[in-house]
């Protein structure tokens, strides 16, 4: 099978790497996969799998106003439509709202099957109204829309037939560690880690992790927080820890291109999270077995972390029941060991081959 696969980056983030895990799912099945970008190359953080063909549309130029926009985005839907009327998949799977509408527009008539995904909660996470309206209007014309988790997809109850369907993201780890020598500057190796892995803007919380760091100081001397990311906050987060005194109880070693060689050696990874689609961090960190603590936001983390079994979920917004929670899991060693245990389980469920089998089946309703 011929599956084209659209997204506006190959930037850090969750969806960029689901993207790149699926197509080199797809890839490792035997489909013919390209993977089509909005952005140029020059932009990309992850690598494409070698047996993924690249087109890179470098169409992402900044817009100074609304009709600029309009410009832009109609130059936009005519470089997808060329693009897919030169590879003709059988399928096109998109990702992201904006990403989504502009595909709708471009797939119209053409011979391809497409498949909107959306991986964020859509009632939190906006777009702005044009963007809103359109996803209104367009959506209904999908063949199949996939949303990342069952909080994102009760959203869409007002789309027809059956059309929308749940699955979750497919998580995919290193299995390499860190020598000594690698370990990013300001991590204390006699430390025992507690981290965090996502982008420093608002809806990831990190203000609110480094808050609960501040309530517990007084116990978190043999403790380091490593904060993994970067973003338009981090300045601002870094400010705040040093408003709170922390010091080296708190790191930011910024993005890394494998993250999960510190996260393995942590005894806790923790988040703060407003709002989440389906938070691949999350996932991440239970499958290289530690156990979470995390915000029990509307969409996607108590459907991967059972409370009490592989983490612990606390109320959003609430850095003083997040601060416990951390607490509660730092002084008990039986609860590490008894919750990290319990987070590879997740591997089963999440793990490459059967998300893999969640699409196929998918495709077979085609």
């Amino acid at each position: 099978m011929k599956i084209a696969l659209v997204i506006a980056s190959l930037q850090s983030g969750g969806a960029e790497r689901v993207a790149i895990n699926l197509a080199r799912g797809f890839a490792n099945d035997g489909n013919q996969v390209s993977l089509i970008t909005l952005s140029s190359q020059q932009t990309d953080f992850y690598d494409v799998p070698n047996k993924v063909g690249r087109v890179a549309l470098d169409c992402m130029t900044p817009s100074s106003g609304f009709l600029s926009a309009l410009r832009s985005n109609r130059k936009r839907v005519s470089l997808i439509r060329n693009a897919l009327h030169d590879l003709y998949p059988e399928v096109t799977i998109s990702f992201c709202t904006e990403t989504n509408v502009l595909v709708l527009l471009a797939s119209s008539n053409l011979a391809t099957k497409v498949v909107i995904t959306e991986h964020s909660d859509p009632v939190r996470n906006r777009y702005g109204m044009i963007w809103q309206i359109m996803r209104r209007l367009l959506y209904a014309r999908t063949d199949k829309l996939v949303c990342v988790s069952r909080g994102v997809a009760k959203y869409f109850d007002w789309i027809q037939g059956d059309k929308v369907h749940v699955i979750n993201n497919p998580v995919l780890i290193g299995s390499t560690g860190l020598v000594d020598e690698e370990l990013p500057a300001g991590v204390d190796e006699s430390k025992k880690w507690i981290t965090s892995v996502g982008r420093m803007d608002f809806h990831k919380g990190i203000d609110l992790i480094i808050g609960a760091v501040a309530k517990i100081r007084n116990e978190f001397g043999d403790w380091q927080l490593i904060l993994i990311g970067d973003g338009e906050l981090r300045e601002e987060l870094e400010l705040l820890s040093r408003k709170h005194q922390l010091g080296y109880q708190v790191v930011f070693v910024g993005k890394l291109q494998d993250p999960h060689q510190l996260v393995r050696r942590s005894k806790l990874f923790v988040m703060g999270s407003r709002f989440e689609g389906f938070p691949m961090a999350h996932a991440e960190a239970l499958m290289c077995g530690v156990p979470v603590v995390a915000t029990n936001c509307p969409s996607g983390p108590s459907e991967m972390i059972e409370h009490g079994v592989n983490g612990l979920l606390v109320p959003p917004e609430d850095a003083d029941s997040l601060s416990k929670a951390m607490l509660c899991v730092m002084k008990d060693a039986e609860m590490q060991t008894r919750m990290a245990h319990a987070a590879v389980g997740i591997k089963s469920r999440l793990g490459l081959a059967p998300i893999m089998r969640q699409w196929q089946d998918l495709f077979d309703r085609f």
